[in-house]
């Protein structure tokens, strides 16, 4: 929902321009719990991408290029020679492709997600967790994500409801520590940096990686194990207390007082913290309806982040 002018008003300075209200999911109060579990399972592929030259096409139009610029084309390549790339059956006159040797076909990628909702006639609550799971069409190469959700709310007093959003993310992805610093970028920048004329390999060995045109760029050390790898590990949570009020706030927090609830005498002492804040910064109040119908926030935010 979108709040405007006078309406955002109580948000502060910030909310000049407006506010705009989004409501997370919640249980139904007087519901009975439910639970809910969906998911998907895909296959990834490519839908578009340049057609590479072969050896043939590749040496072919190298000669042209000779020819078209006035120079002796048998300085590149003799008419033996060349017929024995367009042949490419001869040792030594094969031709490569770096596409097959990078792109993988029809790789998986998943999520599943289950989640909970009830409650009774004064609370509610949403509880869920979420994960997906993505492999890269480039070998070493993947993501992963685990999400959790917690929205809970409860009608303490006639006029006075406290809830909480807590919110968790933990993301992860394995990257292969090529040159650039975008390994994913670096291995399809190597399909148009090598030749089909060239190996990967030394004879045609796994064993023994081939100089290249970049050896840096050479799809046969595109492996953990050889390159190396920069993993990265990030964790993000959000904690969300919240108190809409629609009664007077001096005669609540009377009544609040009165208990002997631990998470009760948590919120009252944010309120009067709040209030007397307000207070002190000489905020205009109605004496009769302090704060009606505002709802206070009290925020913790963590993220911490780890490379290796």
């Amino acid at each position: 929902s979108i709040l405007k002018d006078a309406a955002a008003a109580i948000y502060g300075f910030r909310a000049a321009g407006g506010v705009v209200l989004i409501t997370q999911k919640k249980g139904n109060k007087g519901g009975t719990a439910k639970v809910n579990i969906n998911g998907y399972q895909g296959w990834q592929n490519l839908t578009r991408f340049p057609e590479l030259a072969n050896a043939a096409q590749y040496t072919r139009g190298l000669v042209e290029a000779a020819q078209n610029e006035n120079k002796d084309p048998n300085a590149v390549y003799t008419p033996q020679e060349l017929e024995k790339w367009q042949m490419g059956t001869e040792p030594g006159y094969k031709s490569y492709d770096y596409y097959d040797m990078i792109i993988r076909k029809n790789i998986p990628q998943r999520y599943i997600n289950a989640n909970m909702t009830g409650g009774s006639d004064k609370s509610n609550y949403f509880l869920s967790v979420g994960h997906l799971t993505q492999d890269a069409m480039i070998k070493d190469f993947n993501y992963k994500r685990t999400n959790l959700q917690a929205n809970m709310e409860a009608t303490v007093l006639e006029g006075l409801t406290i809830g909480t959003q807590i919110s968790g993310r933990h993301e992860g992805t394995q990257d292969v520590g090529l040159p650039g610093g975008d390994g994913y970028f670096s291995s399809i920048l190597a399909m148009f940096k090598n030749r089909p004329t060239v190996a990967p390999y030394a004879n045609d060995n796994p064993k023994y990686p081939n100089h290249t045109n970049d050896f840096a760029y050479n799809p046969a050390v595109f492996d953990r194990d050889i390159a190396g790898y920069k993993d990265n590990k990030y964790l993000a949570g959000n904690v969300n207390l919240f108190a809409p009020i629609k009664q007077n706030l001096v005669f609540l927090l009377k009544e609040l007082c009165r208990t002997t609830i631990p998470i009760i005498n948590l919120m009252v002492s944010s309120i009067l913290m709040m209030y007397i804040a307000l207070k002190t910064m000489n905020i205009k109040l109605q004496e009769a309806h302090v704060l009606d119908g505002v709802m206070i926030p009290i925020g913790i935010l963590f993220r911490a982040r780890r490379n290796s």
